[in-house]
């Protein structure tokens, strides 16, 4: 072959690996789960969350006071449930206070908000400001933690019908720290509620 060939050759393949997308490895994961699927009508509906270092350094990681499974997850990460078409559930009293909307009003329960993977999705927003005990930690590369969310106490789950569960989370609610830009998204779940 010649160099000229050669040289052509070599430029090509360099061109298409820069046109590639690049491969961002994640610092954290998480992902969701669900012993059942279906579930009845006022019933509680709980989900597991595991939060897992994919990095290859320590990351911090905030929870409640205790050991073992964190048993409030809701409160460090984002929950959103859709109907198949898309649309956001009415949300709780619960939910509303924990994204620090103002509950005097019936318009924060309605409002939507683009489902996860539509234009316009954004992250989700810094949590506000809670009271209470938490512990920090770092998490060593590959550990991981688990967390209960009780879906049924962020959203309306009275109705039957299949509903589409996903969970988000920002690897720190503190603005000034470069951590709060790091976003992970779960899988989705799917779950049937019956009567």
């Amino acid at each position: 072959m010649s160099k000229c060939v050669q040289c052509l050759l070599v430029a090509a393949v360099v061109g298409l690996a820069l046109a590639l997308p690049q491969v961002n490895q994640s610092t954290f994961s998480i992902s969701i789960s669900s012993a059942d699927s279906i579930f009845e009508a006022g019933s509680e509906v709980k989900i597991r969350l595991v939060f897992k270092n994919t990095s290859d350094h320590e990351i911090p990681y905030v929870r409640g006071l205790g050991t073992g499974v964190e048993p409030r997850g809701e409160i460090f990460t984002d929950i959103e449930v859709r109907k198949l078409n898309g649309d956001l559930m009415p949300e709780t009293r619960y939910q509303r206070l924990l994204r620090g909307k103002d509950d005097l009003g019936t318009k924060a329960a309605t409002l939507e908000r683009p489902a996860p993977d539509q234009p316009g999705s954004r992250a989700p927003e810094p949590r506000p400001r809670l009271t209470g005990s938490y512990v920090g930690y770092l998490l060593e590369p590959g550990e991981s933690r688990e967390e209960d969310l009780i879906v049924s106490n962020l959203y309306d789950l009275s109705q039957p019908g299949q509903y589409t569960i996903t969970a988000s989370r920002r690897l720190s609610d503190i603005a000034t720290d470069p951590n709060s830009k790091l976003v992970a998204k779960s899988n989705t779940l799917m779950i049937t509620v019956t009567k």
